[in-house]
């Protein structure tokens, strides 16, 4: 195959994915616009070969290694769908051991007690946060840090996703394209509602639930850049730390569940992990010895019984 075919093939490919999570899709995009480009300028219409895929996989150096391998992922399952579909054929030029494996490293950026007492208090607006940006960063790092939300999921959000009485809120494309429940417990609902009465009464209908309002009037769509900063800049003013990114807040949450004795299994459907692996990574984030010793104790409180 060429990559001329391929990129033929490429527009009933993403058809595919139309009715799934917007990130999903943009991946996608992402890595085959990349692998079409290089290979359209180095080899074209030649049949495309493992060689040529390695020369292309060595262009991506100085990129972090798992953008890498989650590119090369996209690349060869882009391919073996389109092969498997017969809109190409012949064998597919990315052999399994060029997309490699993403690594973990342990996570050194999370919040501590004293940092979630200064994000929380009500009564402390710095001065470098003007007052119209203030109640939506809080609320939507108080909203993250509460629910362990991806920051593509916090702006895929609706008022309609909200259980006010329940205290959850759906998450109905998380990665994946996967739908699960989150917490929303008061601190959170206090801080949101107090954002939707000052900065949103008149937003229309079917609008997410963290927008732009413009000083002129309305609103539009709040994207994924101003979102990360507002985040980042409200942590900073409350806290001094620089190194707290959205996806820390969700690092910091699971650490906390995990070290409160949530199960595993709890804190994989909270997170929307595909596999308990990803998840165990967070027992050792926050007091690593006391997840045994708690289950240790409860069975022997169990078995023995508590002393008078």
């Amino acid at each position: 195959m060429t990559i001329e075919q391929i990129a033929a093939a490429v527009p009933a490919y993403l058809g595919f994915y139309d009715d799934k999570s917007p990130n999903t899709k943009e991946l996608k995009c992402y890595a085959l616009s990349f692998f079409i480009d290089f290979m359209s300028k180095e080899y074209p219409g030649q049949e495309l070969t493992p060689e040529m895929v390695l020369e292309y996989r060595r262009s991506m150096f100085g990129l972090e290694p798992n953008t890498i391998t989650q590119y090369m992922r996209q690349i060869r399952s882009a391919i073996s769908f389109m092969l498997q579909a017969r809109m190409v054929t012949g064998e597919n030029p990315v052999p399994t051991l060029f997309v490699g494996q993403e690594k973990y490293q342990p996570y050194d950026n999370l919040l501590t007690h004293d940092d979630i007492q200064r994000i929380l208090r009500p009564d402390y607006i710095p001065e470098v946060i003007s007052g119209r940006v203030y109640l939506r960063a809080r609320a939507m790092t108080i909203l993250t840090l509460a629910s362990g939300l991806r920051l593509a999921e916090l702006l895929t959000l609706t008022p309609e996703d909200l259980d006010w009485e329940s205290g959850k809120a759906v998450v109905r494309h998380g990665k994946g394209d996967k739908r699960r429940l989150v917490p929303f417990p008061a601190i959170a609902q206090e801080a949101v509602k107090q954002y939707m009465d000052h900065q949103r009464k008149a937003c229309p209908e079917g609008m997410p639930l963290f927008v732009n309002a413009l000083k002129k009037g309305g609103y539009k769509l709040l994207n994924k850049r101003t979102a990360q900063y507002n985040i980042t800049a409200y942590v900073e003013a409350m806290t001094g730390r620089k190194d707290i990114s959205p996806h820390a807040l969700r690092h910091s949450a699971a650490s906390w569940w995990v070290s409160c004795g949530v199960s595993m299994r709890e804190v994989q459907t909270l997170l929307g992990h595909s596999k308990i692996e990803t998840t165990e990574r967070y027992a050792s984030l926050v007091a690593p010895d006391t997840a045994p010793i708690r289950s240790a104790n409860a069975v022997m409180a169990v078995a023995f019984g508590k002393p008078d």
